[in-house]
């Protein structure tokens, strides 16, 4: 009985710290799908502000210029590269109101679908409820939303291979307008 009970004890302490990192990667994963739809809904790279920003290679270099491309990785503060979110745009550099651009979960960041899922089930409920996105297949993980133009926005999210789960939101110089979006 006193074996079982510590055994018990011992499972619990070690699930403690794997409960720890699934919260903290849930946390990570709004925090850099919020700010990607921030992004894209506002124009705004301050969006980004307080994130560091990588060098391609690895490693940061907030302000050299070497950095300012059209295609950035910015990690949320304190987090590591966990949560990290990389934009795309067809411009010389990342800035305010592109007329096109990508942002997605950065190449190699890794979130386990099984440990994400109640956090995005949230977040994507939220997000439906007050009307920031609409449901284009709720099932297949394809949703719209209205960029800072008017212009409509995709967001899809998939489980890929391993049972990890990626997003990506595409804003196209050619998308249609939101319904009552002023043109």
């Amino acid at each position: 009985m006193v074996r079982a009970a510590l055994a018990a004890v011992l499972a619990i302490l070690s699930a403690l710290p794997a409960a720890g990192q699934d919260r903290q990667q849930q946390e990570a994963w709004v925090i850099t799908l919020d700010a990607c739809l921030r992004y894209l809904e506002s124009g705004e790279r301050a969006v980004f502000d307080g994130w560091d920003v990588a060098f391609p290679g690895g490693g940061v270099c907030n302000g050299d210029p070497q950095c300012e491309t059209d295609m950035m990785t910015f990690i949320p503060a304190g987090r590591g590269a966990q949560g990290a979110a990389t934009v795309i745009v067809p411009e010389p550099v990342v800035g305010d109101r592109p007329a096109e651009a990508v942002c997605m979960m950065a190449p190699g960041v890794i979130f386990r679908a099984n440990v994400i899922a109640p956090a995005h089930r949230e977040f994507i409920a939220a997000a439906l409820n007050s009307g920031r996105l609409a449901a284009l297949d709720a099932e297949a993980g394809q949703f719209v939303g209205c960029a800072f133009d008017g212009r409509r926005f995709d967001l899809s999210v998939a489980v890929r291979s391993a049972g990890l789960l990626r997003f990506r939101a595409d804003l196209r110089p050619d998308a249609p307008h939101c319904p009552g979006a002023a043109t």
